[in-house]
């Protein structure tokens, strides 16, 4: 045991409903944002109610497409990162921020890639 009380060689897991999480991918608006999810196999889309409360996850997705439609009505800037997106959340990348995906390199995200530790 470390002294956060996480097991030897393990990071104590990151509370997604922080507002200081890494792996937020997008903020919608100013109560709605996407993070790449802690376990890292999934996009949430969270909402914020309060700063009492935090964020709290409202759908799960693993297709753009499905992220997309539960994203609702966003700003075009917004639109063009969601469409960024690889078509399938890939495990064992986090995303924090994506200004493009190229198809026919999926792991060529740019520029912010953080690839979990093994």
């Amino acid at each position: 045991m470390t002294t956060d009380g996480s097991p030897a060689g393990c990071s104590r897991r990151l509370d997604e409903g922080s507002d200081n999480y890494p792996y937020v991918v997008t903020q919608l608006n100013q109560h709605a944002r996407v993070i790449a999810c802690n376990g890292d196999i999934q996009w949430i889309v969270q909402r914020q109610k309060s700063k009492v409360n935090g964020w709290r996850g409202k759908s799960y997705c693993r297709t753009r497409t499905a992220l997309i439609r539960c994203c609702g009505k966003v700003s075009p800037e917004v639109e063009k990162i969601l469409y960024s997106l690889p078509p399938r959340y890939i495990e064992g990348l986090r995303i924090k921020a994506v200004s493009g995906y190229n198809e026919t390199n999926p792991m060529n995200f740019s520029p912010t890639l953080d690839r979990q530790a093994a």
